[in-house]
């Protein structure tokens, strides 16, 4: 092999990783900006998937929600829901989940809201009702979908550990979201 070939070569084999490199350095500052907009990364836990999305979910809701009233005292469920995350956080997150989805079928039950049909609807159903009739508010629409989608993650997904406080956010929002529910 020839100078000429191997510099030839050389230059073939780097071509694609020096591009790469410069392209790289020449819009850090646009990829930086948009790294914090990432929902997911392959290479992390989904944990911290989970609560990097409840704490914006709280953070979100903290002001829009109807207050918590006599949230002072805890009501008997919620204690026995602060005490399973103490044991299971993934177990209290799908218990609780069970207490929003109460709420939701009792109020469109108050309200008539489903037409004739199988008495145990997809929560779906319960969701389109409750938006339909204009039972919650869009930030409450929201947080409803939203904690559907984190119960769904906690139930489905095999390699799934939430922290206790990720457990104790969910718990809070449900309990402002089942409260939204009841007061209307």
């Amino acid at each position: 092999m020839d100078w000429l070939t191997f510099t030839t070569k050389i230059a073939e084999a780097l071509a694609w990783p020096i591009a790469s490199i410069v392209i790289l350095v020449l819009l850090r500052t646009h990829i930086a900006g948009l790294l914090p907009l990432l929902k997911r990364v392959k290479a992390g836990p989904l944990e911290a998937e989970f609560e990097r999305e409840l704490k914006v979910l709280r953070d979100s809701t903290d002001q829009q929600l109807i207050p918590a009233k006599g949230s002072d005292t805890l009501h008997p469920v919620e204690e026995k829901l602060y005490t399973l995350a103490e044991v299971s956080p993934r177990s209290a997150i799908l218990e609780c989940w069970q207490h929003v989805e109460i709420a939701a079928r009792k109020r469109i039950l108050e309200l008539d809201l489903h037409e004739a049909g199988p008495e145990r609807r997809p929560i779906l159903d319960a969701y389109r009702s409750l938006a339909k009739a204009q039972v919650l508010n869009a930030e409450g629409l929201a947080l409803f979908n939203e904690l559907r989608t984190l119960r769904n993650q906690a139930a489905h997904v095999d390699e799934f550990y939430p922290s206790k406080s990720a457990a104790l956010n969910y718990i809070s929002l449900a309990k402002s979201l089942i409260l939204q529910l009841s007061n209307q």
